[in-house]
């Protein structure tokens, strides 16, 4: 009897069978058979029969199995034995399997030469009903050495993998299996420690299969070995250390493999201790295009002379279609910067960051080319300070100079593995020019238990948004950072760009002593942090300070601490105002606390100074400066020579309401007829009211406000007052005297005959020149936005740099993006509660916090059971299920609300919400400014949504009104007693019934507290100073902002 197991798989076939009956019950059976495997042949090359017993018990397990001391040597298309040693039949995920432990080795000549007839054990080993092979656990570690040998060398096998491979032979694709091999490489008697990995033999697997009309599909089968990688450390004399050696050599070599990389890549160094000679070299080919990258550099014995200082190396770099770009390691052009590069290890230079031909092959001219060295001091082989430098030009994405020093301590080498504790980059490509330069410094080197010092410095300029600049000395989320004594720490920074200037600073003492059985802890901060307008010396910003003193004796402890909040606003309005918390804790046994807070007020001015700011700058007072010169200039048609214009503007009766006019005596100035008039605003302005006269206007404009101080909120979510400047220009005019009064003048009607002059008065006077979003120069005679590219060559200017592309111009404005504020970043279980010193906690963008009552609630279900609910006074991150499955999102009970306080105020909110009450009621409002030193909201929208309606995403938004907060209050679900009970009439026995519970000394008042209970329970429940149907409580959760 033969059975089929699996859909090509085994055959097994029964000779003998016994079965062993206990009352009637087989308790037992023995079956002998054979097992036919495809694809394996036996010694005669007749299809693989493996006798098998199998045995089932009276528990119906079944075994099927097979062993021979000696192995069942079976041989797979003549290029691999496999001498079966045990084996099972098993199966898993609808696939039959023979497991078993088993011996191999290779019939192919050049295989069988190189293992020199060395077996290889694998412990596990299973084949497939459809012939396939699998090492299980992805690898095997031999148990017993085995090496193969390749002519010189020598690979001591630490390990063996297993896999399949399809590449095309003979014009045909064929499907393989691998043997991979990797471990060490053996040429003693010299000091070598070599590995060798990647060395793979392949063969065919597919060598019987047929075709449509059942002939072979194929004329033979295939095998070959391959070597990817040899990487080899040599020390000679092969006992000697680093320091003793007469040389050190290490190489690696990486073969391409077929179908997967077309690069070879290599690396060679050499080091003479004695003679104080290193060089190195690294390489990346790829023949097929051409392309190649070579880095080498060399360290000299000697340094050369340069005053106190010395030359101690060179290093040069020549590639052609390798350059490098932020792609090569991940990054986004445009999106991620320069500093982001250099920072990707390894930090610096490395050929492992450049793009291949794959990306560069459509390039102009891809081309590398670089040069480095280290200089250090020369009078001590530069240990008090060594820097390595590197210049590199990659076309057509960048030009980088780099360096970083080492200051006491060893000299750096180019090929030096050691991080320098100092870097210092300038970078110019993708549109940007971007500088760097940072430390990272302990002293002692080893733990920094003197000083620990952390510091960065980033700067960044962009062609194609030139108000994105920024200069950054830390940054609010890695300030510069120093440790001193391990006791100390100081964080700072300053965050400079177009909108203003961020600083902030903070310095922590921190001291722990144990002094046998009493521990004392003393602790202080003091935090500082604002944002100033370049504008106007506006300062909106925050200084915290506080401290704290525990001291603990065995069961005894005493905690004192203190925390002061300041808001500030300087220098108008001048306003300082504190919330000081003081707090008291005392531990015998038992843990009491008790705290209050203070708070304070210091204003010396509450005037705002709404004195507008003119986008055309002149001197109206001391931080002003009269720019008119500068920015309004004639510009010549051909030669593009500058002309000074005469400015004689009364800007006081210009801001009158009566028109005024210029003295025609007072202008002097001549320029040419053929002249353009350039007028450059400081600012960006809205460009609409000109549309008529001027064009260009194609896009939507930036950039045409200013805000000072530049934040509203500043730390805790107190909100400082603020003045919005709007920079727009209403109109422009072109006058002509005539000998006696000023008239309009149109320049190209001008020029031309009375009759014509319909036919050019639709013509605008004048282009806005573009350079990117931001509308701030105009050009009176100009018929292009790109009028000012005159002046250049051909190539000179590329608009898509600067953002202006065809869409752009001609389509309607992309919407700018959403700010989004959520937790996903933020820990489990994070709980928040209600500030009592701040307004709200800063999280990802907007302030949180509660309003509510935080009552406990009970109902009475028509059933008559009762639910007792506890309105926590907090919010906290959870993984609760919710509409738009977000894993983490923000949960408050339906007996608050959440409170939602905007960084910047916005025209357009939306909301992801989930809740398990009825609904949710959402408010909308604005601010009013600060009144009493608080914030004064109005409500402008009120919106409910039933749970249903929240399964989609909350939006709202108001044309003219900006949104400053939002409150979010669930509406509970209505669950009311059937009780007739007036619960307002019910009140007033409520309040005398706890006050009797209060003096009653009977079992500390027990008996009387379930009275009051039984009342609260029989009319259905009550919370404060409502008269409504009791309802019940859920959670609601809010998902994202």
């Amino acid at each position: 009897m033969v059975k089929t197991i699996g859909s090509n798989g085994f055959e097994v076939g029964f000779t003998a069978f016994d079965i062993n009956f206990n009352r009637n019950a087989i308790v037992a059976s023995n079956i002998l058979g054979r097992l036919k495997i495809p694809k394996l042949k036996d010694a005669s090359g007749n299809d693989a029969l493996i006798d098998i017993n199998g045995h089932l018990n009276e528990e119906g397990y079944f075994n099927l199995t097979a062993s021979e001391v000696q192995g069942i040597p079976l041989s797979l298309f003549d290029f691999v034995t496999i001498n079966i040693l045990s084996l099972e039949l098993g199966k898993e995920d609808d696939k039959f399997y023979i497991g078993t432990s088993c011996e191999i080795w290779f019939e192919n000549p050049i295989m069988n030469k190189i293992l020199n007839g060395q077996k290889i054990v694998i412990p596990r080993l299973r084949i497939y009903d459809n012939g396939s092979m699998e090492i299980v656990g992805g690898n095997s570690f031999i148990p017993t050495n085995i090496s193969l040998n390749l002519g010189p060398i020598e690979i001591a096998v630490t390990g063996i993998h297993f896999g399949s491979y399809q590449q095309e032979h003979d014009g045909k694709m064929r499907k393989y299996n691998y043997w991979g091999f990797d471990g060490a490489i053996s040429l003693d008697p010299l000091g070598i420690d070599a590995r060798g990995e990647g060395v793979k033999y392949y063969y065919t697997v597919d060598n019987d299969e047929k075709d449509e009309n059942d002939n072979p599909k194929y004329s033979g089968g295939d095998s070959f070995l391959r070597i990817q990688t040899i990487e080899i450390d040599l020390v000679i004399p092969g006992t000697a250390g680093p320091d003793a050696a007469v040389a050190i050599i290490h190489g690696m070599v990486s073969i391409p493999e077929p179908g997967e990389s077309q690069e070879y890549i290599g690396e060679v160094s050499l080091k003479l201790p004695k003679a104080k000679i290193a060089g190195s070299a690294a390489m990346r080919l790829q023949p097929r295009y051409p392309a190649f990258v070579v880095d080498a550099s060399v360290d000299l014995p000697a340094p050369i002379p340069i005053g106190p200082l010395g030359i101690y190396g060179f290093r040069g770099l020549l590639g052609f279609r390798y350059v490098a770009e932020k792609e090569a390691v991940g990054l986004v052009s445009g999106e991620d910067t320069w500093y982001d590069y250099y920072k990707y290890p390894p930090k610096g230079v490395d050929i492992s960051k450049f793009s291949g031909p794959e990306r560069t092959s459509d390039y102009d001219f891809p081309f590398s080319v670089g040069a480095g060295a280290v200089i250090g001091t020369s009078f001590d082989s530069g240990t008090i300070i060594s820097v390595r430098a590197m210049l590199l030009l990659s076309l057509p994405t960048l030009f980088l100079v780099e360096g970083r020093a080492s200051i006491l301590s060893a000299r750096l080498g180019l090929d030096d593995n050691r991080e320098p504790p100092f870097f210092a980059f300038v970078a110019w490509g993708d549109n940007s020019i971007e500088m760097g330069l940072g430390a990272d410094y302990r002293l002692p080197l080893n733990n920094g238990e003197i000083i620990d010092l952390y510091a960065e410095v980033q700067s960044g300029f962009f062609f194609n948004n030139p108000r994105a600049w920024y200069v950054n000395f830390g940054t609010r989320d890695n300030p510069i950072t120093a440790r001193v004594l391990t006791i100390i720490t100081a964080q700072s920074y300053l965050m400079l760009s177009a909108t203003g200037i961020e600083a902030g600073a903070r310095v922590e003492f921190d001291l722990r002593k144990r002094f046998g059985p009493a521990r004392v802890r003393i602790y202080a901060y003091l935090e500082m942090g604002g944002f100033v307008s370049f504008e106007r010396p506006q300062i909106g910003g925050y200084i915290a300070l506080g401290g704290m003193i525990d001291i603990n004796i065995w069961i005894v402890g005493i905690t004192i601490g203190l925390d002061a909040l300041f808001s500030v606003e300087a220098a108008k309005p001048f306003l300082i105002y504190a919330e000081i918390r003081i707090r008291v804790c005392v531990r015998i046994v038992f843990k009491v606390c008790k705290s209050f807070t203070v708070k304070l007020k210091w204003e010396k001015s509450g005037e705002l100074d709404t004195q507008p700011i003119a986008p055309l700058p002149y001197k109206v007072a001391e931080y002003t400066l009269n720019r008119t010169k500068e920015l309004v200039q004639g510009v010549h048609m051909l030669t593009n020579e500058s002309f000074e214009l005469t400015h004689k503007i009364d800007w006081v009766k210009l801001n009158q309401v009566t028109p005024w006019e210029p003295n025609h005596s007072e202008i002097d100035a001549i320029i040419p007829l053929d002249t353009y008039i350039d007028i450059k605003a400081a600012k960006g302005l809205i460009p609409g009211a000109v549309f008529s006269k001027i064009g260009g206007h194609t896009g939507g404009a930036d950039n045409f406000t200013d805000l000072i101080p530049p934040q509203r909120v500043v730390r805790g979510g107190r909100e400082i007052r603020q003045v919005k400047h709007k920079y727009s220009i209403e109109d422009i005019e072109i006058k002509a005297w005539t000998g006696s009064n000023w008239m309009d003048y149109h320049p190209f009607e001008a020029v031309v005959k009375a009759e014509d002059r319909n036919l050019v008065s639709n013509l605008r006077i004048g282009y806005w020149q573009r350079t990117g979003n931001q509308y701030d120069a105009i050009r009176l005679l100009a018929t292009t936005p790109f009028s000012y590219t005159e002046a250049g060559e051909p190539g000179w200017l590329v608009p898509e740099q600067y953002g202006i592309t065809p869409s752009e111009l001609f389509c309607k404005s992309v919407r700018k993006d959403y700010d989004c504020a959520n937790v996903l970043n933020k820990a489990l279980g994070t709980t928040y509660y209600p500030p009592t010193q701040y307004t709200g906690h800063y999280i990802n963008g907007a302030y949180f916090t509660l309003e509510g009552n935080f009552e406990t609630l009970v109902t009475v279900n028509p059933d008559g059971t009762q639910n007792a609910t506890i309105s926590e006074d907090n919010f906290k991150i959870t993984d609760t299920q919710n509409n738009f499955d977000f894993a983490k999102s923000i949960e408050f009970d339906n007996g608050n609300s959440l409170v939602i306080i905007l960084q910047e105020p916005t025209l357009e909110v939306k909301l992801k919400l989930s809740t398990l009450a009825e609904g949710v009621t959402i408010r909308y409002y604005k601010s009013l400014g600060v009144e009493n030193f608080n914030p004064i909201y109005e409500q402008i929208h009120e919106d409910y949504k039933s749970s249903a309606q929240l399964q989609q995403e909350v939006e709202y938004a108001h044309e003219t009104e900006f949104i400053a907060k939002v409150v979010i209050e669930p509406r509970a679900n209505s669950n009311s007693s059937e009780s007739d009970c007036d619960i307002c009439r019910l009140q007033d026995l409520l309040e005398q019934k706890l006050e009797e519970c209060l003096e009653d000394r009977t079992n500390f008042g027990l008996n009387c507290l379930e009275e009051f209970a039984d009342i609260i329970v029989s009319c259905g429940g009550v919370y404060a100073d409502e008269c409504d149907t009791v309802q019940y409580y859920d959670n609601m959760i809010i998902g994202s902002l």
